[in-house]
């Protein structure tokens, strides 16, 4: 007789949850520096705060994929966005990571493999990943 197959456990703590992540890019919208550190998203306010404060060819895009992802997050985790990178191309949203720099949290992305591509406008990709880092 074979065993039943075991139950899921019905209550896994938050950090098991796989985080939610994106990644958004629009040319003509590398103005100013590349953030330091993570802006949270606790909401849709936030996410409208932090969109206007991207290029104009960001904000929409933006503003969608955030909007979606906030959805998702899954319990005990926060939505964070950094611009993360300027280039020809977008970085591989798999490659987002985060971490912390005193109370800050901090995202990063692998840069793409270096390309011989010139491009006439540099790409600025902005990162959105959930994490569940304590911060504050």
């Amino acid at each position: 007789m074979p065993k039943p197959k075991p139950q899921p456990e019905p209550s896994r703590p938050p950090s098991s949850e796989k985080p939610v992540r994106g990644l958004v890019s629009a040319g003509g919208a590398a103005e100013g520096d590349l953030e330091r550190t993570a802006t949270p998203l606790p909401d849709e306010a936030a996410i409208k705060a932090y969109a206007a404060t991207l290029g104009t060819s960001l904000q929409a895009s933006f503003t969608t994929e955030a909007t979606t992802l906030l959805a998702h997050v899954p319990p005990g985790q926060r939505l964070y966005a950094q611009t993360v990178y300027d280039g020809c191309e977008a970085p591989d949203p798999a490659t987002i990571t985060a971490g912390t720099t005193g109370d800050d949290v901090v995202l990063s992305v692998t840069p793409p493999k270096s390309t011989k591509i010139q491009c006439l406008v540099a790409e600025r990709s902005v990162a959105l990943l959930s994490t569940d880092i304590p911060v504050g």
